[in-house]
């Protein structure tokens, strides 16, 4: 079974965090992962660009950086950042409901927790066939609690 835990510290956006876990869930069990523990963080901008400067030597501002925690022979630990911010900038500029944007971001955290990289553009089509595909079956206007 695969825990999910959800901690809001940007209350920018009303989060659901019974919608997150569930999309989380789906995403990493669809994808092969039936057991560990996730962390799924929604936070301010500044930490998720000092977390860039300090883990990725970029000082940039980002929508979503995840970490794998376990090492090989452990379970599966893993934590998702998520800026609430980079979000509602993102949905804005591709004109589509905040929610879809955020559920994207947790799919798209989930996909790199368990392996999918976006360094190419190879990589971030296939990482954004997979998005769309998970987030088919998904009402993603329940992730905002409105």
């Amino acid at each position: 079974m695969i825990k999910v835990s959800v901690e809001v510290a940007d209350d920018q956006l009303p989060i659901n965090d019974g919608a997150v876990k569930q999309l989380a869930i789906k995403v990493l069990t669809e994808e092969g992962q039936s057991e560990g523990e996730l962390t799924i963080i929604f936070a301010h901008d500044e930490l998720l660009r000092q977390m860039k400067i300090t883990y990725f030597d970029q000082d940039v501002y980002t929508d979503v950086v995840s970490f794998r925690l376990d090492e090989e022979s452990e379970p599966f630990e893993g934590e998702i950042y998520i800026s609430s911010a980079r979000a509602e900038e993102n949905a804005e500029k591709v004109d589509e409901p905040v929610s879809q944007e955020l559920a994207r971001l947790v799919c798209h955290g989930c996909l790199h927790l368990i392996g999918h990289e976006d360094q190419s553009e190879n990589g971030k089509s296939a990482m954004r066939v997979k998005e769309d595909w998970h987030l088919e079956k998904f009402q993603p206007e329940f992730i905002l609690n409105r």
